[in-house]
């Protein structure tokens, strides 16, 4: 088993909605993370956001551009697979 460590991950929810807010920024005017081309970017950003909601730190939906990229990737054929 893995050793958790409860207090670093609450400590850094903050952080998180931090980094949240900046891929927003980042995301308006493209439709990917780098550029408008689907890129392994998009995939390591994918399965790291879904984490993060399984895990209890939803999207912000403040976040437009950001939840607007999730809903893209997540249309894909390759992502309900």
């Amino acid at each position: 088993l893995l050793t958790q460590f409860k207090d670093f991950g609450e400590s850094n929810v903050e952080t998180y909605k931090g980094v949240q807010k900046y891929l927003d920024r980042e995301l308006e005017g493209h439709q990917f993370v780098v550029g408008d081309s689907f890129t392994m970017a998009d995939i390591c950003l994918l399965s790291t956001v879904d984490f993060a909601e399984w895990i209890g730190l939803p999207m912000d939906p403040e976040f437009t551009h950001l939840k607007a990229w999730h809903d893209r990737v997540t249309a894909r054929p390759s992502a309900k697979a």
